[in-house]
């Protein structure tokens, strides 16, 4: 779970976190128990449980949005689009050529 909001442009992509917020704070307990083997044993079955407090505090790193997908798309886009252009140029040219024997 998101502790600090973040603004995205789109779901999870181009999102940026300011740290308006102060810093936060979670207490509570951390029980900490035996894993039963599932093994059978002999003679009375006994577990032993601890109870430990705990207390995290979650700081707010701030970043700005990352524009690299967005030029990597558009690099991409751009260099399909080069590429069917020269293409489209090439297969005419062989067509004029063959046209003229």
């Amino acid at each position: 779970a998101n502790v600090y909001s973040n603004d995205c442009m789109i779901d999870g992509i181009l999102c940026e976190q300011k740290c308006e917020d102060p810093e936060v704070s979670y207490e509570g307990h951390v029980i900490a128990s035996e894993k039963p083997s599932g093994k059978a044993r002999s003679g009375s079955a006994t577990s032993l449980g601890i109870s430990v407090p705990l207390k995290i505090r979650v700081q707010c790193n701030e970043y700005a949005k990352d524009w690299t997908v967005v030029y990597i798309t558009v690099a991409v886009v751009a260099l399909a689009l080069i590429s069917l252009i020269l293409s489209k140029k090439v297969h005419k040219k062989q067509k004029t050529r063959k046209r003229r024997r």
